[in-house]
């Protein structure tokens, strides 16, 4: 298991995209936390993005990460709180 960081600003769209980019180098989106942390003596507030590495070869499907659940509830990996244009908003990510 890994961490990657996210600042607080970025849209949905863009931490898909930060997840899908992460998930092409073998490795699969577990869980986001957002959270402050301290950088250079001061708090930020980050997301806080945990991955799993895969074996070579492998390749998770697909992650949709959107604000409402899909339409097959079953699809879902993840739901949690993250920080999406600096506020903590409710997500969901599927496969």
């Amino acid at each position: 298991m890994y961490y990657a960081h996210t600042s607080d600003d970025h849209t949905l769209e863009q931490l898909q995209q930060i997840i899908r980019d992460e998930e092409s180098g073998a490795s699969l989106f577990v869980e986001c936390k957002a959270a402050s942390v301290l950088e250079q003596g001061k708090k930020v507030r980050r997301n806080v993005l945990k991955f799993q590495e895969l074996p070579p070869g492998q390749q998770p499907a697909e992650a949709r990460l959107t604000a409402k659940p899909p339409a097959d509830i079953g699809s879902i990996q993840w739901q949690g709180t993250l920080f999406v244009e600096g506020k903590l908003k409710g997500a969901y990510l599927s496969r």
